[in-house]
């Protein structure tokens, strides 16, 4: 399992963070996520077997929103 933190530029309601993780959640893989909206981020673990960062971070341009993954 990866754990991996990004950035969403653009989250500023409650139905943003709904929307983001609606689309994380319909990606094969995701274990658990966790929005921080304060600084607009968003934590989240995957099976690395089922769903690659890609998909991830494609899911959520799909949603309406621009990820930023963090330097790990």
């Amino acid at each position: 399992m990866k754990e991996v933190t990004i950035q969403i530029n653009g989250m500023t309601s409650s139905s943003d963070v709904e929307k983001v993780n609606e689309a994380l959640y319909n990606v094969w893989g995701i274990r658990e996520a966790d929005v921080n909206t304060k600084f607009n981020k968003i934590t989240f673990s995957y099976n690395e077997e089922a769903g690659s960062l890609e998909d991830f971070m494609q899911a959520i341009r799909d949603s309406g929103f621009e990820p930023i993954q963090e330097d790990e």
